[in-house]
């Protein structure tokens, strides 16, 4: 089960702190184990609270300090969760979305990933060549901590059937394609993803006005849509927070952009009740 979790880290941004949206866990720079139920091997996330500049690194033209990526949020662990429960349906999907294409692995991106970048983890070991991405400043501690989640399962001879990285990206800045270019042979670019994920990456912005937090919420959405075409599968993991932000979002911003949010079912995800109460999962689909 997925009961651990990395440091409470009080953000100055919310206007209730983030000790109620964060999963339990301890404080400090120690490295937290997390389980997600399906994968036979943990997670190791190492911290940080050092925080960085919002204008620097999402480019959404704000001064503000962000330092969300630096913990585990309660929707990446759900979201992962539902990815291994669902992972052979999964499998099929988006197997069949990619195969027409080139005959390649599907691709997914997870925005937001923060330091722990759960869902882009669970993508991997389902099969998908998988990035994740956020903050440049975040990433750094993002590709150390995949980089030993993923020795340290072969160390124990799991191995991922997918490919596991982490890049950055400024939302809403047109980067896309860099982000899906592969790798290896520098092709891949002009694709869309195969599946996007994001989770809790939708809150207000404290001190800032309603307008500065809905102009982060276009950018994301923008790069949504430079990720994706129709046959993209598109997973939101959102905990609800602010009211008039969260309406921006799914009664402005979604269908502005010609966007829906369709709620999906976590019943079968093995969480405890208190965490399947406390963060919605949706589908992203083009209208």
């Amino acid at each position: 089960m997925a009961s651990e979790c990395s440091a409470i880290i009080v953000h100055p941004s919310f206007p209730w702190g983030l000790r109620h949206f964060l999963a339990r866990g301890g404080v400090g720079h120690s490295p937290k184990q997390i389980r997600i139920h399906g994968m036979p091997f943990d997670c190791q996330v190492h911290q940080t609270q050092v925080r960085t500049s919002l204008a620097e690194g999402r480019g959404a033209g704000s001064s503000f300090s962000d330092s969300t990526g630096r913990g585990v949020w309660s929707g990446s662990i759900v979201l992962a969760q539902w990815l291994i429960t669902n992972g052979e349906v999964l499998r099929f999907t988006l197997g069949e979305l990619a195969r027409p294409r080139d005959r390649r692995r599907p691709r997914c991106v997870e925005l937001g990933s923060g330091v722990g970048a759960l869902c882009a983890t669970a993508a991997a070991y389902l099969g998908c060549d998988a990035v994740a991405t956020d903050l440049q400043e975040i990433v750094a501690l993002t590709r150390r901590n995949v980089c030993i989640t993923v020795l340290r399962a072969a160390a124990h001879g799991h191995l991922f059937r997918g490919t596991l990285r982490a890049a950055p990206l400024m939302w809403g800045e047109g980067e896309e394609a860099s982000v899906l270019r592969d790798e290896g042979n520098g092709e891949g670019g002009e694709c869309a993803a195969d599946l996007v994920v994001l989770a809790d990456v939708v809150y207000a912005l404290k001190g800032e006005n309603n307008s500065e937090s809905t102009s982060l919420l276009r950018a994301l959405v923008r790069t949504i849509k430079g990720l994706s075409d129709r046959k993209t599968t598109i997973i939101l993991a959102h905990t609800p927070r602010h009211p008039a932000t969260d309406d921006a979002f799914f009664q402005r911003v979604l269908p502005e952009n010609d966007l829906e949010a369709v709620r999906l079912d976590v019943s079968r995800c093995p969480l405890g009740a208190d965490i399947k109460r406390k963060v919605n999962l949706y589908q992203i689909r083009y209208v």
